[in-house]
C-alpha cells in the first residue's frame, strides 16, 4: 500500500469519525427530549455504561477528549443540566492536574487512584458514594 492510499484512508476514517460525532450529538439532543427533568446527569447509567469498557487501551488525551464531547452535546440543549466537569465544578478545591477535567465516571474506570484523589463538593461526593456502595 503506498503513502497516498493510506493517506486516503485516514482522509475518509477523519470524515466518518466527524459524521459520527455529529450524528451522537442528534442523538444526545433527541434522547434529552424524552427526559421531563432538566437534569440530564444519569450517574448510574454511565456507570453501567463505562463499566462495560475496556479503557485501559485508551490514552488520557483520548480520554480527555472523549469526556469533553460527552460534556459539549449534554449541556448543547440546555445549559446546566449536565456537569460541566471541564470547568471544575464537581470539586471543592481543584489544582493544575487536567484530571479534575475529565468526567469522573470515565476516570474511575480508567484509573481509580486517580478517581480517589478527586476533591468532589459534598453533593457529587454523595452522588458518587451511592453509586459505588451499590456494587
Amino acid at each position: 500500500m503506498s503513502l497516498e492510499d493510506l493517506r486516503k484512508q485516514l482522509e475518509l476514517v477523519n470524515t466518518s469519525i466527524f459524521k459520527l460525532i455529529d450524528h451522537r450529538r442528534q442523538l444526545v439532543s433527541q434522547i434529552q427530549a424524552f427526559k421531563n427533568s432538566s437534569k440530564h446527569l444519569d450517574i448510574e447509567r454511565e456507570f453501567a455504561y463505562f463499566s462495560q469498557l475496556d479503557l485501559s487501551e485508551f490514552s488520557f488525551n483520548q480520554l480527555f477528549i472523549f469526556s469533553l464531547m460527552i460534556e459539549e452535546h449534554a449541556i448543547a440543549g440546555v445549559e446546566g443540566s449536565y456537569p460541566r466537569w471541564s470547568q471544575k465544578e464537581h470539586l471543592k478545591s481543584a489544582t493544575n492536574d487536567l484530571c479534575e477535567q475529565v468526567n469522573p465516571v470515565l476516570l474511575y474506570f480508567w484509573d481509580s487512584q486517580l478517581f480517589k484523589r478527586l476533591d468532589f463538593t459534598e453533593e457529587y461526593q454523595s452522588l458518587f458514594n451511592n453509586v459505588l456502595n451499590q456494587d
